[in-house]
Parts: C-alpha cells; structure tokens; sequence
C-alpha cells in the first residue's frame, strides 16, 4: 500500500543533524512503508547525513536552501502528495504508543476536517527524560488568550489535511518563529478541528520559542496574530504578561541557558504532578 502519512522535518542548522536519527528510526520501527519521511535541508549538510537515512526508500531528501523553516517547509509541501502531513523536528520522534492504525482510520473518517490532533509528551533533549505531557485538557479555550499565550496545539501533535480548502496549508513567511501558532489558531478561529486523546509525539524540550532572548520578537509575532484573527486582549493581560516574559529574561541571563531550563522543567514536573 503507498504512504498514507508524510512526515516534515527541515534542518536549518548543522547542530540538528545529530537529532534526525532518532526521528528517522522512531518512523521506522512501526514496521510499515504506510508513513514517508521528507526531509529538507541545505547543500552543505547532505555529506553530514547518515548512510542509512541517505538509502532508505521511505525517505525523500530535498535540497531547501533556504532562510526559514518555514520557507523550507513551504518548499517540500510543494512535492508532498500524500492527504495527511505531521511535522517533526530534528530529533522529535513518534511516541512510544503511537497506534498508526487508529491514527489512520481517524483521519480517514475526517476527510473534511483541516486538522486533527491528540497529544505530544516533552522531553529533555540530553538525557531523554520524560518532562510532562503536553495534553489538550482544555480543547475548549484554543484560540483565547490564557496566562499570557493563545491556546494551541503543537505542531508535532497536529495532522494537517493537505486537501481541505478552507483552511490552505501554507505558512506565512513574514513570521520567523510564530508561522506555525499563526496557521493553527487561524484554523482554530475561522477553520475546523478535532482533539483526539492519543499520543501523537515526544518533542524534544526547548528550542526558539522556548528561549527568552528572544522575548521581543516573540511578543511582536504573538500581537501579530492576535491582530489579525481579531482576539480580545485586555491590557491588564497584556501588561501581566509583558512582566513575566521581562523577569524571565532576567532570570535567563543571570543563570545562562542550560540551567534556566533545568530548573524551568524541574519546576513544572514538580508542579503537574
């Protein structure tokens, strides 16, 4: 039978190479060719890739020399022919319970539905400890502003539909760290959806988003997108949440990164227990 799910994953710097084993071998130990890897990335970094990746026949490799992820993404999603595409980083793997066939006979009965989700489990990079699952407890408050962000999915537990008009996957290349939030609460606001409570994905903890310095850009992108899907913010939100974002600045530059983010999911083990 020929793929049914694809798989996105682009590399934009040297430093993920390292990831893209774990995420090429957790496709591979479901044991079946239904689901096909492509994976963008640059020139230089095709001599870097592992032999195994490189002669697999359920992965397509795509030059995407490019400035963003999400320039990379909208490349390969050119090529992409399958109905139903999930996106993983560098590194990010499938969960350990990923059940392919009630995801695939899900999607199946969804044929019109934009996206589909379940759940993603937060893991620590360098040791692969298991953080916290990122659960979708409160389906009901997507797209409302709550303690100073919206409410979505993440991108490594969502099925987007490739076919459905009313919502076109595409990512707005105007944003370099928020494109993904803004198409997902735009599908949320104007599109549809349905949360499923399975495992989708670990997703490896940090990353851009996740990294106080860039507290300015991401408080630009975020008005952005609560601009333009028209959402209500009071001021006493916005300044709460200004407030945090500083003091965490504070912090992260004090303790430097690697121990800000210890102590960060220390904290929110302790406290989702």
């Amino acid at each position: 039978m020929p793929p049914f799910i694809a798989v996105i994953t682009s590399v934009y710097d040297a430093g993920e190479i390292n990831g893209l084993l774990k995420t090429f071998r957790s496709i591979k130990s479901q044991g079946t060719k239904r689901i096909i890897w492509y994976l963008g990335l640059k020139t230089d970094f095709i001599s870097k890739l592992p032999t195994e990746i490189v002669t697999d026949s359920q992965v397509i490799i795509q030059i995407t020399n490019d400035n963003s992820i999400y320039e990379a993404w909208n490349k390969i999603l050119f090529d992409v022919t399958q109905k139903w595409v999930l996106f993983l980083g560098a590194g990010d793997i499938l969960a350990n319970d990923f059940d392919l066939s009630f995801w695939e006979n899900t999607l199946i009965q969804n044929p019109h539905t934009d996206i589909v989700f379940g759940n993603c489990i937060l893991r620590e990079a360098k040791s692969d400890l298991y953080l916290y699952t990122k659960t979708n407890e409160n389906v009901g408050n997507l797209g409302v502003f709550r303690n100073g962000l919206i409410e979505i999915p993440v991108h490594p537990e969502v099925f987007h539909n490739l076919e459905q008009s009313s919502a076109p996957l595409k990512f707005d290349e105007r944003f370099s760290i928020a494109a993904d939030a803004h198409f997902l609460v735009n599908v949320i606001v104007n599109g549809t959806y349905k949360y499923f409570d399975q495992d989708v994905s670990n997703m490896e903890a940090g990353g851009r988003s996740q990294n106080p310095e860039m507290l300015m850009l991401i408080n630009k992108e975020k008005n952005t997108i609560i601009s333009e899907n028209r959402l209500s913010i009071s001021v006493s939100h916005q300044v709460k949440n200004y407030t945090v974002e500083s003091v965490k600045l504070a912090i992260f530059r004090i303790l430097g990164p690697y121990l800000y983010q210890n102590i960060k999911y220390n904290l929110v083990r302790l406290f989702r227990r």
